[in-house]
């Protein structure tokens, strides 16, 4: 069985992950959109991420209804990331990982781990990876989250 994939790429080690899922954060009550990528877009995703620059701090967690922001599950967890990637507002943002945060391992949840996507371009190409997967009206919604 294998986890995970090392690849030389650039001078370094990097590992692939086996499944990358893309999920929109939109819906309460209900099961948001949710996709698997392919191999070559879950490598594109990764590449995209890892250029993003380090913010120092935490950005702003969107709360509220309505569209929160695009969500990517990694499994397994590369190192140099997390388990699962909030980017929403300019921002790329590490999740708390529940297991990481139950079994104390706080070096697993890089929870305070963000990188900022300027001009929403991560954001922009994850919610274009999934056009075939969003209704109109959805992609109506998200287009307009997008603006200015």
């Amino acid at each position: 069985m294998l986890l995970a994939l090392a690849v030389w790429m650039a001078g370094c080690v990097v590992m692939m992950a086996d499944a990358v899922q893309v999920e929109v954060d939109v819906y309460s009550g209900r099961p948001n959109p949710r996709w698997t990528l392919s191999g070559d877009a879950s490598a594109e995703v990764m590449r995209r991420l890892r250029a993003l620059a380090r913010e120092d701090g935490r950005a702003a967690q969107p709360d509220g209804l309505g569209y929160r922001g695009m969500l990517v599950h990694v499994n397994p967890a590369p190192p140099d990331l997390c388990a699962t990637i909030r980017v929403a507002a300019g921002f790329a943002c590490c999740e708390p990982s529940s297991t990481a945060r139950d079994s104390g391992d706080a070096s697993r949840s890089s929870a305070s781990v963000c990188r900022r996507d300027v001009n929403r371009d991560v954001e922009r190409w994850l919610i274009a990876s999934g056009d075939r997967e969003l209704d109109a009206a959805l992609r109506e919604t998200l287009k307009r989250a997008l603006e200015p």
